[in-house]
């Protein structure tokens, strides 16, 4: 996700607001190139979440925790919570041991699927 603006930062180009005369939706991300140049200790802060989602498959982060939905057909009861700083492999789901964690991780992917578009198959679509 970040390495549109980093790019751009770096040919000292902006991101449009405009395509053919219409409103885009504004880039997401933020530039790398302050961390490269050590004026910046890290690229985002602990709070930044990012995530994807594609066919109904996705994922979400913020800082150690990461949450993530296979399930076919989309479930939204059905993600797992995972502690990236101690399971790498991702094969520990902690939803239900820190449902606080779990809670806060839903409700940046709610935040998030609003601030990107994702919209949600229906049931009559699979």
């Amino acid at each position: 996700m970040d390495l549109a603006p980093g790019f751009l930062d770096l040919a000292h180009l902006s991101y449009p607001e405009h395509y053919k005369n219409k409103k885009i939706a504004p880039q997401l991300g933020t530039s790398f190139v302050p961390y490269l140049k050590n004026q910046e200790p890290q690229i985002h802060g602990d709070k930044y979440a990012w995530g994807i989602e594609h066919d109904g498959q996705c994922m979400l982060m913020r800082g150690k925790w990461k949450i993530t939905n296979i399930s076919e057909p989309f479930d939204e009861t059905a993600f797992a919570l995972y502690d990236l700083a101690n399971d790498m492999a991702e094969t520990i789901d902690l939803s239900k041991s820190n449902p606080a964690i779990y809670a806060e991780m839903l409700h940046e992917w709610h935040l998030f699927t609003k601030k990107v578009g994702v919209i949600s198959k229906g049931r009559d679509e699979e």
